[in-house]
């Protein structure tokens, strides 16, 4: 981010830590959103957790389900990335409902594959699989295919740390597909980079299980 960016950053900031203070006593979502937002640009992402938190909380006092499940979609990816898998996955679990709720299919879909995430990446691999795999399936079934390619590597990941490695290759299989479909050479690059491994992992495999007695 350079100087001038980061400028505009913090004066947004010092907005923004004002309206929160006018609204703090009417529990305004929007304020401490905002505030959360430019947070997590300047990568305070401890004080962004604590501000979305607390527009979480307002948004849900005065029953406003779609602030309620963005700013839950943030917060979510917040504590992820501060390893805080455990608090990620109650929080996207919410958001999941809620999306649900709205009838938000695309969302919900994302916010599905990002409880899986969270429980694969707390070591719970089964349920892992079965919120991947059910967030594979509804962006399948909205055609939002880049996020259907997302939940796929992360089933793939879970279904190889329990041993399904067939499995695991039909998955990432499935999201090069996606990728491709997509023309994104990127996420085409890493699935690629996932489905060469799986694949090496089928014949190691099979050797382990012949030797046994």
């Amino acid at each position: 981010m350079n100087l001038l960016s980061v400028r505009r950053y913090e004066e947004a900031l010092t907005a923004y830590e004002q309206e929160s203070a006018i609204f703090r006593e009417t529990g305004e979502g929007s304020a401490w959103a905002g505030l959360g937002a430019a947070l997590a640009e300047l990568e305070r992402v401890d004080e962004s957790i604590a501000a979305r938190q607390q527009a979480v909380a307002a948004y849900y006092d005065v029953g406003n389900l779609s602030g309620e499940a963005r700013t839950s979609g943030e917060l979510g990816s917040d504590l992820h990335q501060v390893g805080r898998h455990a608090e990620s996955v109650i929080v996207h679990m919410r958001e999941a409902e809620l999306r649900r709720r709205l009838g938000d299919r695309v969302n919900e879909g994302r916010a599905v594959c990002n409880v899986g995430r969270g429980l694969e990446n707390e070591g719970q691999y089964e349920k892992a699989i079965t919120w991947c795999s059910r967030g594979a399936a509804i962006s399948r079934e909205t055609g939002y295919h880049q996020a259907e390619a997302h939940a796929l590597r992360h089933l793939a990941d879970a279904l190889k740390s329990v041993g399904r490695i067939d499995e695991s290759i039909a998955a990432w299989q499935r999201s090069v597909t996606c990728c491709q479909e997509l023309g994104d050479e990127r996420d085409e690059a890493v699935s690629q980079y996932g489905l060469g491994k799986a694949l090496l992992d089928e014949p190691s495999t099979a050797a382990s299980g012949s030797a046994r007695p």
